[in-house]
């Protein structure tokens, strides 16, 4: 396992409440297609602002995961995440505000590195 991603709540303004919902952890594990057709220009929207982002190689298959013996809500779940470039949004967020089942915490923005999709996974 490469990561463990869990459901967070995000906010700019203060520390958020949990999250909501039967969201699922997932353990990523490292992409091992080290070449795959690039997309460029792909225009990315969310609550930190607006822009331009090029995928660039598969770093993480991210697959449904159990945390400390409870349940996968949704075992056939996956992401796959691929590494971005792009440029800070025109006025990023000086300080992003979280809250999962590990706490709240905050950082400092520093603009794209991964973008992950929805996918399916078929294992042969």
């Amino acid at each position: 396992m490469d990561r463990l991603l869990v459901p967070t709540a995000k906010s700019l303004t203060a520390i958020p409440d949990p999250p909501r919902g039967a969201d699922r952890p997932l353990q990523a594990l490292p992409a091992c297609r080290p070449r795959a057709d690039r997309a460029e220009g792909l225009a990315v929207t969310d609550q930190f602002g607006s822009i331009q982002v090029a995928l660039k190689k598969p770093l993480h298959l991210c697959l449904a995961a159990a945390v400390n013996g409870e349940p996968v809500p949704q075992p056939g779940a996956s992401l796959m995440c691929y590494l971005v470039r792009g440029t800070r949004p025109a006025a990023p967020p000086p300080i992003i505000y979280t809250r999962n089942q590990f706490g709240p915490d905050q950082y400092p923005f520093f603009g794209p590195r991964d973008f992950c999709v929805p996918s399916t996974v078929v294992f042969e």
